[in-house]
């Protein structure tokens, strides 16, 4: 099998916004892109199904393209993990955010 890139993340998206993208996280229904732009900056997006939040931008809808998240952290992204209805952000600061489903299980 020959590796591609999933078509429902709209890599023309990330050509057109002059992003290289770095690494994907799947988290259950939402996709996390973590890219680097010409500038060097690092940048996180989200993108899929946000009813418990997972998105990360606040609300609690679906986005069907691409949302840049990386406002909401101190510093650049570095790593990204996501599980069923959250994800956890690392930044360059060495802190750890984490959004999503936040009920105790």
């Amino acid at each position: 099998m020959v590796p591609f890139f999933p078509s429902f993340i709209k890599q023309d998206y990330f050509t057109a916004h002059k992003q290289h993208v770095l690494d994907i996280a799947l988290g259950g229904t939402t996709v996390y892109i973590r890219t680097v732009d010409s500038a060097n900056q690092l940048k996180l997006f989200s993108m899929g199904c946000g009813l418990l939040g997972q998105i990360g931008d606040g609300s609690t809808l679906n986005k069907c393209s691409p949302v840049d998240i990386s406002a909401m952290f101190d510093s650049a992204v570095v790593d990204v993990a996501a599980g069923g209805y959250h994800a956890l952000a690392f930044t360059e600061s060495g802190k750890v955010y984490g959004w999503g489903k936040k009920s105790k299980a």
